[in-house]
């Protein structure tokens, strides 16, 4: 075929470089003269001077596309897998078809599409191109992740650090993760080529869950030593054999942390920390409902412990134990339940080796490089709120997530774009409209049709602002297509340039955010000080009314039961009555803190688990099988 064939001779071996050099030489000296000089044949010289072209060609076969449309092509590639939007190889294909019909391209594509050859040869002018395996990536966590959110964090953080006098050493974070007395990763291992299927032992096929609670600094110490949450009803001491010295654990009934346990695993941390009036204690941790309970909130404040929660869904990127411990401990556990069940062949594993493996595996991988490296990645210590690249902030533009009016810090050091822009000369902007905002509260399409290239040539003849330009360039283009291509020689933006990306985007436009119909009240968590006196507050105030609801109720017959609108419907015979909600007692939802009123004017749907109560619009119930609230979940 055309595209596998190989060069047969060494003749008019030169290159582009050499060929443009004989070309300046022959517009000084004589054809010739050039072609003598550099080793080109004189016919090809004289050839390439009257078209004025260098670029090498094999033969009478031409590309289909120009060098400057296919990087077109990479960037719209690009740009789309950054904003978690990227294109399936056939869906690629069709693009290229469409694309060079919209160009009048001649080709010889079926049906529009382009075929196999076609994208190999693609893939080999563009190694960067590779086929990848996404992981799935919710959408919450889009949202979630965005510049203000995160910024909100860094605010906090540098405030605390200034006003208290926080030393690294006393900078810790704490999270959990959860193990289970089974294999859910096993390593690679070797085996036969063309085999269906390779198997490993595994002791059950779902295993029992444990909780483990670990927490480093930022001086790379790892103090208290894991704590442990086992799945059962009674404590007993051999469950800690093999376990590192120092170990503590308890129990629960869903082997996931709770107030009660996290106030005692605190208790822990306070006494191995030692915090003063004079050398506070900073404790870096996410927002869940465990960590609001208002006993440890008391207990830290009293302690000098600070708590200072991270914004939701940004775990993987601001906790440094997400960022650097976690991973490498759930590899090696791994290694260590395959190592025990090739020790202990037929063996069923359960809770009680669950200590022994876990300290094994928490050895290799609590080590202070790696909490280092995970402070550091975090932007934490040492602090650099841009420690996290802009191209991770590119999906939240999509949503166009609105975020909650936060309230000024007094150490702001935000960069905004008006600030960048205001001392730019006055002719770049119309008087009748305002400096572009943030990519993250604008469309992407609609960024892209207000450049005008005008404005760059302006900016570009006052030599005063050359480092204005590069922020401004930034902030004005989308943070997925520049930011990306970061440290790649891309030429200033054209009208040639615009117009392809427009067709490119006819063709296959960018995600737009659809508005979503919910009827949620739970309102949306942020980065907060738990500890300051608001939070205590509020928490303290939930607190009491938990435990004045704390009463007895009838069991349910049936899990996820419901109070329906208005009056109860009649059943027939035969048929069991649903236990509703007592009317003289106060009830109240467990998310929104809202009031039962009688009659509702809403559905009500009970936890199989705790028994308490909360609107079905609130709680994430799906319609079928048991519901169980957020905290009882497993």
């Amino acid at each position: 075929m055309v595209y596998n064939y190989k060069r047969k001779t060494e003749r008019a071996s030169w290159s582009e470089s050499t060929l443009r050099e004989a070309m300046n030489e022959a517009k000084k000296t004589s054809i010739k003269g050039a072609a003598t000089k550099y080793g080109i044949s004189y016919s090809v010289l004289q050839r390439r001077m009257k078209t004025g072209s260098s670029v090498k060609s094999l033969g009478r076969f031409k590309s289909i596309f120009t060098n400057d449309e296919e990087l077109e092509l990479v960037q719209h590639l690009k740009s789309l897998d950054s904003l978690f939007y990227g294109l399936t190889k056939s869906e690629f294909l069709r693009l290229v078809g469409e694309f060079a019909k919209r160009k009048n391209k001649q080709t010889t594509f079926k049906n529009n599409t382009a075929g196999k050859q076609w994208f190999k040869n693609f893939k080999m002018r563009h190694p960067e191109i590779v086929l990848r395996t996404p992981e799935s990536t919710s959408i919450a966590r889009l949202q979630a992740f965005n510049r203000p959110a995160v910024n909100r964090f860094y605010d906090l953080l540098e405030s605390l650090l200034e006003s208290e006098k926080i030393r690294p050493d006393m900078i810790y974070n704490m999270d959990e993760t959860g193990v289970r007395t089974s294999s859910t990763r096993p390593p690679k291992v070797l085996s036969v080529y063309g085999k269906k299927q390779v198997g490993i032992v595994s002791s059950l096929e779902k295993g029992t869950l444990t909780t483990v609670i670990c927490c480093c600094s930022a001086s790379g110490n790892f103090a208290p030593p894991p704590f442990f949450i086992f799945k059962r009803k009674r404590f007993q001491a051999r469950l800690l054999d093999g376990a590192l010295p120092g170990c503590e654990a308890a129990v629960s009934d869903s082997g996931w942390i709770n107030g009660e346990i996290f106030l005692e695993w605190l208790r822990v941390f306070v006494s191995y920390v030692r915090p003063t009036q004079d050398r506070k204690a900073l404790l870096l941790l996410d927002n869940h409902e465990s960590h609001k309970y208002y006993p440890a909130l008391d207990y830290a404040t009293k302690n000098n412990v600070i708590f200072l929660s991270i914004p939701p869904h940004t775990s993987h990127k601001l906790q440094p134990l997400d960022v650097a411990i976690y991973s490498p401990f759930k590899t090696f556990f791994e290694i260590e339940i395959n190592k025990f069940q090739k020790q202990y062949p037929g063996r069923v594993m359960d809770q009680y080796d669950v200590a022994k493996l876990v300290s094994q595996a928490y050895l290799r991988s609590a080590t202070p490089q790696n909490a280092l490296s995970g402070f550091r990645a975090s932007g934490i210590q040492p602090f650099d709120r841009y420690a996290i690249g802009e191209e991770y902030f590119a999906p939240s533009a999509v949503y166009n997530r609105e975020v909650q009016p936060q309230e000024p810090h007094r150490n702001d050091h935000h960069l905004n774009l008006l600030q960048v822009t205001k001392n730019l000369p006055a002719q770049i902007f119309d008087e009748e409209h305002e400096p572009p905002a943030p990519p993250c509260s604008e469309n992407l399409n609609q960024l892209m049709e207000n450049i005008q290239p005008t404005q760059t040539e302006t900016i570009n003849q006052n030599p005063k602002n050359a480092e204005v330009i590069e922020q401004v360039e930034v902030e004005t283009f989308p943070s997925a297509l520049s930011q990306v291509d970061r440290g790649t020689a891309t030429p200033p933006p054209t009208i040639e340039f615009l117009n392809t990306r427009n067709i490119l985007q006819e063709i296959n436009p960018f995600p737009q955010n659809t508005q979503r119909i919910t009827k949620r009240r739970r309102q949306p968590q942020k980065s907060e000080i738990l500890t300051s006196t608001p939070v205590k507050t509020l928490q303290k105030d939930k607190f009491e009314k938990t435990q004045m609801t704390k009463v007895s109720t009838p069991k349910p017959s049936t899990s996820g039961q419901k109070k329906k609108k208005g009056k109860e419907k009649k059943e027939g015979k035969g048929k069991k009555k649903t236990n509703h909600i007592s009317e003289n007692i106060d009830f109240f939802c467990i998310i929104c803190r809202e009031k039962y009123e009688s009659p509702p004017t809403e559905d009500w749907i009970q936890c199989s688990q705790c028994q308490e109560w909360s609107h079905e619009s609130c709680s994430s119930y799906s319609g079928h099988g048991s519901y169980f609230c957020d905290i009882c979940f497993d």
